[in-house]
């Protein structure tokens, strides 16, 4: 995922104006990512996937390497890390999920670029961290 510094510095400002009003947990909108602060962290998601046929391979993969409980989280991490794209590419991190080369040597095998490898390295390091929380975007 690839955000300009323009775009982090206004999305920072806006959620450093919400964090005052409301100290817990503070939300907020731009065109295209949503910004989720705690007190713990501060995430920035993009939308959520649009709905089924967008991306057909991302869903296919999906659904063959997680469990039906956990498509939906998948596909909104996927979307947001890809944007359905199979080849996308942001330095070391490759593939719908993004995974970088230290995680693909751990839970992958095959080809980082195959939407049904790329979707079950996930799953796997899905189950090892027990969360979403190694990706920077979240469900």
């Amino acid at each position: 995922m690839s955000v300009s510094r323009r775009q982090l510095a206004g999305l920072s400002l806006l959620a450093c104006v919400l964090s005052m009003s409301v100290p817990m947990v503070a939300e907020a909108t731009s065109a295209k990512y949503r910004i989720r602060r705690t007190s713990a962290s501060m995430r920035y998601v993009r939308a959520p996937y649009p709905g089924s046929g967008t991306s057909p391979g991302m869903e296919a993969a999906i659904a063959a390497a997680f469990p039906l409980a956990l498509h939906r989280e998948a596909m909104n991490v996927a979307w947001c890390e890809s944007r359905g794209q199979a080849s996308a590419r942001n330095g070391q991190y490759r593939g719908h999920f993004q995974m970088g080369r230290n995680e693909w040597k751990r839970f992958g095998s095959g080809d980082v670029y195959d939407p049904y490898d790329n979707s079950r390295a996930a799953y796997r390091y899905y189950r090892s961290a027990g969360s979403w929380r190694p990706w920077q975007c979240q469900p």
